[in-house]
């Protein structure tokens, strides 16, 4: 079977191989000195930066194309959008959703570092105050009990009565101070956590955005659309969502006979021929292609 080879050439700079910007008479042929022997062949015309197939990012989901925003031969600049997933309303809830997760964790950082609520200190404070003027009259009753004692037995239960009593009112007054203090101290390590719970929702907000981005197509380059294959409401195949080429810039992507391989160097001059709008353009070598196979032009040649 009679296998070919893939020599791609590239344009003269200045020229271009879109019909416009064509020179309008045949490039002069070159010199037999310089090129003692042709080499011809069948090629075809393809954008310099290739036909590229635009598909959704994530595979693992739906891929149905729920709006279009492009048609076959439109421009497109680069990053613009040119579909929208079915899955992109559910992307957008749980963007909110970690927005919002990020204002709470927000509000409590500062809730932590501007300590308790002024209320639940003031009313801790008159706790505190009621407390002291139970423990200042346990007090005094103790010692009126003292003074009083006889030393009978009924005085001596009496006074251990107001004893425990006046030791209860202090333990108490002592653990309400303790509170009181707890609310007015601002601890670093509850600063810290809240700190934490905030970097980890913001982490979230970034991970729920690029999962929103990833149910949008965008166009990693500026070119033309060449060819839709899913409309709305249809899966993306194989095929890919659209067909997307940069077609200011152009390849001619001859189809060399493996024989006349060695004959090939990048850097040579050629002239590229164009039948079917009558332009002939110098151009150059710019790369070989690496394999071999079936040609692709006038295959049932």
């Amino acid at each position: 079977m009679t296998r070919w080879l893939l020599a791609t050439v590239g344009l003269v700079a200045g020229l271009s191989l879109a019909w416009w910007t064509w020179p309008t008479a045949p490039a002069a042929p070159l010199a037999e000195a310089r090129l003692p022997r042709a080499v011809a062949a069948l090629g075809r015309l393809e954008p310099a930066s290739r036909v590229v197939r635009l598909c959704p990012a994530n595979p693992g989901e739906s891929k149905r194309v729920e709006k279009l925003f492009v048609a076959e031969g439109e421009a497109v600049e680069a990053g613009a959008v040119v579909a929208h997933l079915d899955c992109l309303p559910r992307r957008e809830a749980a963007l909110r959703e970690a927005i919002a997760r990020v204002a709470v964790a927000r509000a409590k950082l500062l809730q932590v570092k501007s300590g308790a609520k002024p209320d639940d200190i003031r009313a801790k404070e008159a706790t505190r105050s009621r407390l002291a003027t139970v423990a200042e009259n346990a007090e005094r009753e103790y010692q009126r009990v003292v003074r009083l004692s006889g030393g009978g037995a009924a005085a001596r239960a009496e006074l251990e009565m107001r004893l425990t009593q006046r030791d209860a009112a202090r333990a108490e007054v002592r653990q309400v101070e303790s509170e009181l203090l707890s609310l007015r101290t601002v601890r670093s390590e509850d600063v810290a956590l809240a700190a934490a719970d905030l970097l980890l929702a913001e982490a979230g907000v970034e991970t729920a955005r690029a999962m929103r981005d990833m149910a949008q197509v965008k166009a990693p380059f500026g070119g033309r659309v060449l060819k839709v294959h899913a409309w709305p409401g249809e899966k993306v195949g194989d095929k890919g969502l659209i067909d997307l080429g940069d077609t200011s810039q152009m390849d001619a992507v001859a189809e060399v006979y493996e024989a006349d391989v060695p004959r090939v160097q990048v850097g040579q001059k050629a002239q590229v021929m164009i039948p079917a709008l009558g332009k002939t353009t110098l151009g150059t070598v710019r790369l070989i292609g690496l394999s071999v196979g079936k040609k692709d032009v006038m295959s049932n040649d």
